[in-house]
């Protein structure tokens, strides 16, 4: 308890009981003004719906770039079976096996080849 980064350090700790709380605000002002600040920022309503306002853009934010992530993978797969359909049918395999193989339908195959044939 006698070094500022330790007391600091248990601080920061949300287990924190409300006695050793106490007991830190007592032996360190700053620690002390902290708690206080912290104490005001959590009952001011404002505080509290800057914060709510934050958090959910945060929440939207996330769950955005992981749509984009899951769109950039469905994409990618996408490449990757056309790209194995062009091989099979310039390797001169039946459309309805590459269908069969690729899970394309027959009409994007059929425009395929025709745009591999130019």
């Amino acid at each position: 308890m006698n070094d500022p980064l330790h007391r600091w350090m248990l601080f920061l700790d949300e287990r924190l009981s409300e006695e050793q709380v106490k007991e830190l605000t007592r032996m360190d002002p700053v620690i002390r003004k902290t708690e206080e600040r912290l104490e005001w920022l959590s009952n001011d309503a404002e505080t509290i719906r800057l914060y709510e306002a934050r958090e959910h853009a945060r929440i939207e934010l996330n769950s955005m770039l992981a749509d984009k992530e899951q769109q950039g993978i469905e994409k990618g797969i996408e490449k990757g079976k056309v790209e194995v359909a062009l091989e099979m049918l310039r390797d001169g395999l039946e459309l309805e096996v590459v269908a069969r193989f690729t899970k394309l339908p027959i009409e994007e195959l059929r425009r395929l080849d025709a745009h591999n044939r130019k």
